[in-house]
């Protein structure tokens, strides 16, 4: 039954010259969607080596399965971003980009981009556009591989 005098109450306002939100643009925050503990050292340790291979990533757990990844360098940044998917284990890794106005609950983690190879296509349609019509009814398309012919056929 504890209760804040009138007189006590205070407010902050946020966003002022004194409580800013520092940013570092080289920041995403990632999410492992597993049941099962994910560590801080090892996804700087794994991934970290494949996104900056020369600057390393910074890791820190904000909560079980959040974590705060800074890049040392921002093409580390965009790698982690545009490629993957991503595991850590066998456990995927979603990545968001750092917004400073948000909080913790206000990532959603539900969007990752991941390549999708078809079969059976006739040669005739292995180009862009149908594709693009298979990304699509998957979800958004991005990108397809090419060649300078607009034909996507091989490997």
């Amino acid at each position: 039954n504890l209760r804040i005098a009138e007189k006590k109450k205070k407010c902050v306002v946020l966003g002022t010259a004194s409580a800013r939100a520092k940013v570092n643009p080289n920041q995403t925050i990632g999410k492992v969607l597993s049941k099962k503990a994910a560590y801080a050292d090892d996804i700087a340790q794994t991934l970290g080596r494949i996104w900056c291979p020369r600057e390393g990533t910074l890791c820190k757990e904000l909560r079980r399965n959040l974590f705060l990844l800074t890049f040392g360098q921002a093409s580390g940044k965009r790698k982690a971003l545009e490629g993957g998917p991503w595991l850590v284990g066998k456990e995927l890794l979603v990545l968001e980009d750092f917004v400073a106005s948000k909080t913790l609950d206000d990532y959603e983690f539900w969007y990752f981009s991941i390549w999708v190879r078809v079969s059976n296509i006739p040669l005739g349609m292995m180009n862009k556009e149908t594709g693009e019509l298979i990304g699509q009814a998957m979800g958004e398309f991005m990108e397809a591989e090419i060649d300078a012919e607009d034909m996507a056929v091989g490997e």
